[in-house]
């Protein structure tokens, strides 16, 4: 039985639609959560009107409402008027709503009036339509999206954060969606960058994400000489941190009273390795040092020769000759250590 009174309605509303003549659609402009009313009379006192709203919905018959939200009244201050008054008024109430007259008589020059309903409302980024944070390996391609909701279209502008500073980048007008496209990335391009969407209603919003690039390791190398004792220094560059280790001829050095090794991590990115050689005493304390770095981007090495002096000074007694050579291979390290560092 219901589904033939709603049949029956809808006929005989495509019946009063047809032969009307339709007029230039209404711009109507409303802030999201206000109110609104659409005016609508007729010529002719005792004459009705049916409410179409977007999509065509039917939402009065006449007097009759045939749609559940309550929001949507009647106000009729005159026996000709038959406004259409709206509360709380949401973004998807936006669109065209009709007025058309129920014309008792066909010669009535009565005519549908159309009203274009414009909702406007506050950007708001969609945390599921946006990019999170980005893990990514230098030189690869990767691109940053911002979407937001909104009306007018947000436009949506980019920022590099650092610290209470903010480098504007790049900004793109009346569209729901913003990229940031980095080619071939680089470290330097690592940091947190955000995106602001803003369109003159309410409140801007704004999301932020980080950038993180990711390579593998490079060394330099440096060696101070503390009187007998030798500090080896590895500065390590590398994003992620990974596994560090240092040997002397191909063999792990074991920290003991000789050998004592040493972490410092600069920064996330930074790490500088540090082998204090003690009481440097012979030959036996010169050879290849090699500090090792890795990560799952690759490896890097980084060789600190120290070369051995065999002078020795004529005339003197054994320990003497000792100390002396001693002395001697210290100022050999000082002035012809030979310092390489490669990578694989």
């Amino acid at each position: 039985m219901l589904f033939r009174v709603i049949l029956l309605t809808l006929c005989i509303l495509v019946s009063c639609i047809t032969g009307q003549t339709t007029t230039i659609p209404q711009r109507v402009q409303v802030r999201v959560g206000l109110d609104t009313v659409l005016q609508c009379s007729t010529k002719n006192t005792g004459d009705s009107v049916n409410w179409l709203g977007p999509n065509g919905v039917v939402l009065f018959f006449g007097s009759r409402r045939l749609i559940s939200d309550d929001r949507f009244t009647l106000n009729q201050k005159y026996r000709n008027s038959w406004d259409l008054q709206i509360t709380n008024v949401k973004a998807v109430d936006a669109g065209l709503y009709k007025c058309v007259p129920k014309q008792r008589e066909p010669a009535s020059d009565d005519v549908a009036k159309v009203f274009n309903l414009e909702v406007y409302v506050p950007p708001r980024i969609i945390p599921s339509k946006s990019s999170k944070d980005q893990f990514v390996q230098e030189g690869d391609n990767t691109t940053l999206i911002c979407f937001a909701s909104g009306f007018p279209h947000p436009n949506i502008a980019w920022h590099k954060v650092s610290g209470k500073e903010e480098k504007l980048l790049y900004e793109i007008y009346g569209q729901h969606q913003g990229q940031f496209v980095f080619s071939e990335i680089t470290r330097d391009e690592s940091g947190v960058y955000k995106c602001t969407a803003y369109n003159g209603e309410g409140m801007n919003d704004t999301r932020t994400m980080l950038v993180d690039v990711q390579y593998a390791p490079t060394i330099s190398t440096n060696v101070q000489v503390k009187g007998l004792d030798v500090q080896l220094e590895c500065m390590v560059e590398w994003n992620p941190q990974g596994e560090n280790i240092w040997t002397k001829d191909g063999e792990v050095i074991v920290q003991n009273w000789k050998y004592e090794p040493k972490i410092i991590n600069d920064t996330s990115s930074q790490t500088t390795m540090i082998l204090f050689i003690n009481q440097i005493e012979g030959p036996t304390d010169f050879g290849q040092y090699s500090c090792i770095a890795r990560n799952k981007y690759g490896n890097a090495i980084g060789n600190i020769t120290m070369p051995v002096s065999t002078e020795s000074s004529p005339g003197k007694g054994k320990n003497s000759a000792k100390e002396n050579g001693v002395c001697k291979s210290l100022t050999l390290v000082l002035m012809t250590i030979f310092l390489s560092v490669y990578e694989f």
